[in-house]
């Protein structure tokens, strides 16, 4: 490797560990990590308006990601420190994944999609335009997600929004109750 590539390579190297070092220390990582995923796999389906395989693939590991926040949250954050043990403990003896519409709905759509193979779900995307051939433009797009369970038809991409708030609410009250540092 000539002297200049390494000294690139150096260069890149020191810029990203000066990033690292600038960059806001979450005061809940494996929790905030997991709802990051599951936010940029729900924002590329939705970008994507994915169907078929491309759809079940973001749909079920979004729904494990999600699935996954909790546990994160009790079983790594939870160890980070005296006061997170405290505060997440107090938050997960309160949140009871039986009576907590959020976790329920996450964790049955999970079991459904894992468990029986049967996310009976309904994926749709459409367009409006006007015109023909090559003056034919797009007007609006539309991008539909069903979910069908035994409790009836649910906007699953409503649904997942909700969520995605109820969790960034729940994460956002822990950190208030957490010391900086």
């Amino acid at each position: 490797m000539a002297d200049d590539d390494l000294e690139a390579a150096a260069v890149r190297i020191a810029t990203l560990m000066d990033d690292l070092a600038e960059r806001p220390r979450t005061k809940l990582p494996q929790a905030r990590h997991y709802l990051k995923a599951a936010r940029w796999g729900f924002e590329q389906m939705v970008k994507h308006r994915h169907l078929g395989s491309a759809f079940v693939f973001h749909i079920v590991g979004i729904l494990t990601m999600l699935r996954a926040v909790p546990f994160a949250l009790y079983g790594k954050d939870r160890t980070i420190s005296a006061a997170h043990k405290a505060v997440i403990g107090e938050w997960w003896n309160r949140t009871d994944p039986a009576t907590t519409p959020e976790l329920q709905f996450i964790k049955r759509a999970r079991d459904v999609a894992l468990k029986e193979g049967a996310l009976n779900s309904i994926a749709a995307k459409s367009e409006t335009g006007i015109g023909e051939g090559s003056n034919y433009q797009v007007i609006s797009r539309d991008y539909e997600i069903d979910l069908v369970d035994e409790d009836g038809r649910h906007d699953l991409l409503a649904k997942l929004r909700e969520i995605f708030d109820w969790f960034e609410a729940q994460l956002s009250q822990i950190e208030t109750q957490l010391p900086d540092g």
